[in-house]
């Protein structure tokens, strides 16, 4: 976050994100097939223009997250809370009550 004007603002550190995927420090995890599940109320938001989160991922989720709720804005891309930023607030306003 930044604050400019009085207004605060989400600030990326693009390069540095292009650097770690470039040098292939940011990739897919594979994760071992024992790994506990998380049993706690879990919820994804996500943007239905985004390819981050794709029907197939769902059983993914599902094993590790048994108890998840997905939640999509479907006009907005990964940057959700940037490209739509009141409907992302009133989203997560509304799965935090």
């Amino acid at each position: 976050m930044k604050r400019e004007d009085g207004e605060l603002s989400w600030k990326f550190n693009l390069p540095s994100i292009k650097e770690l995927v470039v040098n292939g420090l940011i990739r897919e995890i594979d994760l071992p097939s024992d790994r506990p599940a998380y049993l706690g109320e879990t919820i994804f938001i996500y943007g239905g223009k985004s390819d981050f989160v794709m029907d197939g991922d769902q059983p993914g989720i599902t094993s590790l997250f048994p108890n998840n709720k997905m939640h999509c804005l479907p006009d907005a891309g990964h940057y959700l809370h940037v490209e739509k930023p009141k409907e992302f607030l009133s989203l997560l306003i509304s799965v935090l009550k």
